[in-house]
């Protein structure tokens, strides 16, 4: 049937996973339909084998998706979706590693005047505990980005900043603000990511060289930056507004 894209329809308690063709968006197949908390969606990621979907959910009645939150993985050809983890937090996405048998889900707890964060690596095809990748402390936030040479990179953000981590290397510091969007090119070695507008600062966009470790911050998001071009008339001008 070619390349599909999978789409979440949020409706109050529940969410439709689909399956859409994107050169027919009516033709589209139900994948599972998901209940949770009333008005809370799901954070999802497809496997890079597109075998499977990864998704968070916040079970119904239960109050905090900081830490009530479920772990789920969808098989698409079965449509059985099995449940891989609890207490969790919906606010960190899952992360597929690369050969798609394990996803990373974020666990929150509290911990003084910054809460501890753990990267969890749950294992797809595989019983047992999760594996803890990254514990982190006296952060405000902390996230998977991907993974290079079978490593996982992840970023946090404190009151210095947002940095980027990685297995025996020192921190890679983005930026003393808060980076958003970040996105990782593991086989060109590079990073990019977008710093909103604060402090009267325009918002600005980055790029990183993990090899070289050096860290460009000079293309300007806001008025007077670079007009983008895609070749559609109607593409440029959503980008440009």
């Amino acid at each position: 049937p070619g390349p599909r894209v999978v789409v979440a329809e949020l409706l109050g308690p529940t969410t439709t996973i689909w399956a859409v063709d994107p050169l027919a968006p009516r033709r589209r197949e139900r994948l599972a339909l998901v209940e949770h908390a009333d008005g809370w969606g799901l954070k999802a990621q497809a496997s890079p084998d597109g075998r499977y979907i990864a998704y968070l959910s916040l079970p119904p009645e239960r109050a905090l998706p900081d830490a009530d939150t479920e772990l789920w993985v969808l098989d698409v050809a079965a449509g059985a979706p099995r449940l891989l983890g609890t207490d969790l937090d919906l606010l960190g996405a899952p992360r597929w590693s690369p050969d798609s048998r394990s996803v990373v889900a974020r666990r929150t707890t509290p911990a003084g005047a910054h809460r501890a964060l753990e990267l969890l690596s749950y294992g797809v095809d595989t019983a047992g505990p999760p594996v803890t990748l990254a514990a982190v402390s006296n952060a405000d936030w902390a996230g998977a980005v991907g993974w290079v040479s079978g490593e996982l990179v992840y970023a946090t953000i404190d009151g210095t900043g947002t940095a980027l981590h990685r297995s025996g290397h020192e921190p890679l510091w983005l930026t003393s603000g808060i980076a958003r969007d970040i996105r990782l090119y593991p086989d060109a070695g590079l990073a990019s990511f977008v710093e909103p507008a604060a402090g009267g600062n325009p918002p600005m966009a980055g790029t990183v060289d993990l090899r070289s470790r050096r860290v460009d911050r000079g293309l300007l998001l806001g008025i007077g930056g670079p007009a983008a071009r895609t070749g559609d008339r109607a593409n440029d001008q959503l980008l440009k507004t």
